[in-house]
């Protein structure tokens, strides 16, 4: 899931998607382009005492197909919150070297690098600013050996990544470690409150997620949610109306806005979600 950045009355899914070759978006900062930042939740991991952990505070975000994020358009997964906007590879790489600005030439915008060989180009999985970031994969909890950095104890620790299918655009795999990361996620945390709120990231490429939007909206975001809080106590209805522009924009009906209700205890609620306040739940 991810929470969007743009949310409010006038913000549309579009609006959050930055991609220059598919969406005409500028460059931001020299930042990553084509990357669309997720979470992966659940009942052990970005949780607080057992209450649902609400990324930046954000109040709209939509659901996607677990399935095609796994197999198909996501890019990499860090335990803990990747820092990327500055990563080679569209996020999954190393950081860009020099200023972040877009008159950078080897910003991570233009995601060129250029270790070995030195001449600038696109990046590919056998450049060490891609395969040297790898995190490193741990005998407990699985059999394959890859990566070389050991995986970041806390979130203020130096970022590795685990390799998803889309890793390298053009270069499709099956390989999936995203539950090798959870599993390393889960064993660092422990029983530790301050590092079960911290939220992980999970890299989808857009090149590979705004086709499979334009094609099968309806399998490919599976839901719009809303957080309302005193901040935001409209958070709903900004999702709702989120949702009827992409209902509208794609041509599609039946996506769900469901809410997320950071007040309950999900051990004892069964979890977090229920319906809005309003009948304008499926349209």
């Amino acid at each position: 899931m991810s929470m969007a950045g743009q949310a409010n009355m006038d913000s549309t899914f579009d609006d959050n998607l930055f991609c220059a070759p598919l969406m005409n978006t500028e460059c931001y900062k020299g930042q990553a382009d084509c990357r669309m930042s997720a979470t992966l939740f659940n009942h052990r991991v970005v949780v607080s005492n057992d209450h649902f952990s609400q990324t930046m505070k954000r109040p709209v975000g939509y659901v996607f197909n677990p399935v095609l994020t796994e197999k198909y358009f996501g890019k990499c997964s860090y335990i803990w919150d990747g820092a990327d906007s500055n990563g080679l590879n569209n996020g999954c790489g190393a950081g860009a070297p020099g200023l972040a600005e877009c008159n950078n030439t080897v910003s991570a915008f233009n995601d060129l690098c250029s270790v070995d060989p030195t001449t600038p180009h696109t990046c590919t999985r056998t450049d060490s600013e891609v395969n040297g970031k790898l995190c490193k994969s741990n005998p407990q909890f699985t059999t394959e050996t890859y990566g070389s950095v050991d995986p970041p104890e806390q979130s203020t620790d130096a970022t590795c990544f685990y390799e998803m299918p889309a890793m390298v655009y053009g270069d499709f795999t099956q390989t999936n470690h995203l539950r090798d990361s959870l599993r390393q996620r889960i064993a660092l945390q422990g029983n530790d409150t301050n590092k079960q709120q911290d939220w992980n990231e999970v890299v989808i490429d857009d090149r590979l997620l705004i086709p499979q939007v334009r094609a099968n909206a309806t399998n490919t975001i599976l839901a719009f949610v809303c957080i309302p809080t005193n901040e935001i106590p409209d958070a709903c209805a900004i999702a709702i109306s989120m949702r009827d522009e992409f209902l509208t924009r794609y041509k599609v009906t039946g996506i769900p806005v469901v809410q997320i209700d950071i007040t309950l205890n999900i051990t004892e609620s069964g979890g977090p979600f229920v319906l809005p306040t309003t009948t304008s739940i499926i349209a």
